[in-house]
């Protein structure tokens, strides 16, 4: 049996079914199938942060030219202990396909080989409430040196910017509901973004 339900479904899904760390199983009222500690635990995620900023209409992308990248970055950070290639900045001079999004651009600091580790654990056997999910972002002390120096990279690319294209000044953007439902391809987001 092959289960393929994503790092937060997969653990959740295994657990509710008795497969996990027995004492928290049985705490829920699971039958404990199973006692698998390592179910659930080890999640792994990059953090990344978004540093937007508005352009002006001369350093714009033409609106033919879809989202995407337009530069990458990645280099190592040469911490002792951590793999090569461990950092990237990511530039976009477009973030959505709406009117908005081709005037927002953003630079993304990411620590792309974390050495932190999470965990998903249930709440309740009910399979209505969804997973507590904990990735414990930059909990080791390397990822936040690492993730400094990559926020440091970003703000020198920022202030590059400020000083040599139209743009405005920056601002973080956090993704949530609202972010995403604006994102959806639709009439009346067509109409919001512009």
């Amino acid at each position: 049996v092959i289960l393929a339900a994503g790092a937060i479904f997969s653990p959740a899904i295994l657990m509710r079914a008795g497969i996990g760390p027995h004492a928290a199983l049985r705490d829920l009222g699971i039958d404990v199938l199973a006692d698998r500690p390592g179910v659930g635990a080890n999640l792994q995620n990059h953090p990344v942060v978004f540093i937007a900023f508005h352009l002006r209409s001369a350093a714009r992308q033409p609106a033919e030219i879809h989202t995407n990248p337009t530069i990458g970055f990645r280099y190592s950070s040469g911490r002792s202990g951590c793999a090569p290639s461990d950092l990237s900045l990511n530039i976009q001079s477009k973030t959505s396909w709406n009117a908005l999004g081709g005037q927002i651009a953003n630079v993304a600091p990411v620590l792309l080989r974390p050495l932190s580790r999470g965990n998903v654990a249930l709440v309740s056997p009910r399979v209505e409430d969804p997973p507590r999910i904990r990735f414990n972002f930059l909990a080791d002390d390397a990822d936040a040196a690492r993730m400094a120096d990559v926020f440091l990279r970003a703000l020198e690319i920022l202030e590059f910017c400020r000083r040599s294209i139209p743009c405005g000044d920056p601002f973080l953007v956090r993704f949530g509901d609202r972010i995403r439902k604006l994102n959806e391809r639709n009439r009346i987001n067509r109409l919001k973004s512009a």
